[in-house]
């Protein structure tokens, strides 16, 4: 496996993708990761290599795991393929934070923040936790591959129109895996 094999495990490393992406133009700028520079030819090639590996599976929207570049087939790391990614980015799964935010109305947003410390959310919306419902979870999945047995979950509705919580990116070390260019 070289570097690229690895930049093509890294893209699905938190979500899929399909395959047909991966010949977009602007790849590196809609994941925010590198460049493949990668052929339409070689990126099956490649695919298929890391799928025989059983890195990598496939599926469509009924869920069979038939590759077809020009279809809406996705690729996802296989839990295998997730232990081999976390040999190579060295994660730190304990400054892993997801936050997801959803509109639920003209000025309002749900957000769910997920994280393995309380502390974590805290710095993650600068706010005290006193004002938030947060509870402790367990077995709850950080990705789609990865399992984490105990954890914080904050759950609260948040007035756009008058932004009163920051997620302040900057009180925290988002690079809870190694860089891109120290592989």
């Amino acid at each position: 496996m070289d570097k690229i094999d690895w930049l093509l495990l890294h893209y699905v490393h938190r979500l899929t993708i399909k395959v047909s992406d991966l010949h977009r133009k602007n790849l590196g700028e809609y994941l925010n990761m590198p460049e493949h520079g990668l052929t339409k030819g070689q990126i099956v090639k490649r695919l298929k290599s890391l799928g025989e590996k059983r890195l990598i599976t496939f599926r469509t929207k009924n869920y069979s795991s038939y590759f077809n570049f020009s279809s809406e087939s996705r690729y996802y790391l296989t839990p295998y393929g997730g232990e081999m990614w976390e040999q190579v980015f060295l994660p730190n799964w304990h400054l892993f934070i997801d936050g997801t935010e959803e509109p639920i109305a003209d000025s309002y947003n749900l957000t769910v923040v997920k994280a393995c410390s309380k502390d974590l959310i805290k710095r993650y919306i600068e706010k005290t936790l006193d004002d938030f419902y947060v509870r402790e979870i367990s077995n709850w999945y950080a990705t789609y591959w990865k399992k984490i047995e105990c954890g914080y979950i904050c759950v609260y509705i948040e007035d756009i129109s008058k932004k009163q919580i920051n997620h302040n990116s900057d009180n925290i070390d988002f690079q809870w895996y190694k860089n891109w260019e120290d592989i």
